[in-house]
């Protein structure tokens, strides 16, 4: 399926809501529909071998980086979800590393880390495409581990920016995974 074709589709599944959203949308959004359409078929060329080769011992494996981006998509769901929800909420950031051992990615087959990337990459998206055009604007804080301010240090961002964040984090993930996404 090209990008086009699953842009296409995407855009005539949602409801006057999806459209009014879409003319204050992030850039991110876009970009994230292209990744959900475009990414698993490049995902699937690594094999298991390859995604299990850690190339130091201390380094991410293609699992374990993969997974990475696993936990991402969780946290930024929950933030997508909770912005729009409360009131300029102080969010939490998250122990990387910790979540990367807690889920034991390296032990799991590449395939099902590529099938819980997909699902919760849709599930980001679909929050994402759903969004009142207004609900960009809100603001939040993300406080906490790995950040070091304080809670009442920690800047505010709009939701568009931690969506476009999501995305720009995601792609360079994918070119360390050797996961082309230039023609974005």
């Amino acid at each position: 399926m090209t990008a086009a074709t699953a842009s296409s589709i995407l855009d005539n599944r949602h409801s006057g809501r999806y459209a009014a959203s879409m003319a204050s949308a992030p850039h991110g959004l876009a970009q994230l529909r292209w990744l959900v359409a475009e990414v698993p078929a490049r995902l699937a060329r690594i094999d298991d071998l390859q995604a299990a080769n850690k190339p130091e011992p201390t380094r991410w494996s293609r699992k374990e980086e993969l997974g990475h981006l696993v936990d991402s998509a969780a946290n930024n769901h929950v933030r997508l979800v909770r912005v729009q929800q409360e009131t300029k909420p102080h969010l939490p950031g998250y122990a990387q590393d910790h979540w990367v051992a807690a889920h034991a990615y390296q032990d799991m087959s590449w395939a099902a880390i590529c099938d819980a990337w997909l699902v919760l990459n849709r599930l980001l998206l679909r929050v994402a495409e759903l969004a009142p055009a207004a609900a960009w604007e809100r603001t939040c804080r993300i406080v906490g581990v790995p950040h070091t301010l304080a809670d009442d240090q920690a800047p505010p961002v709009t939701l568009g920016y931690v969506l476009d964040d999501y995305v720009d984090h995601l792609r360079h993930h994918l070119y360390h995974l050797g996961v082309a996404t230039d023609e974005l």
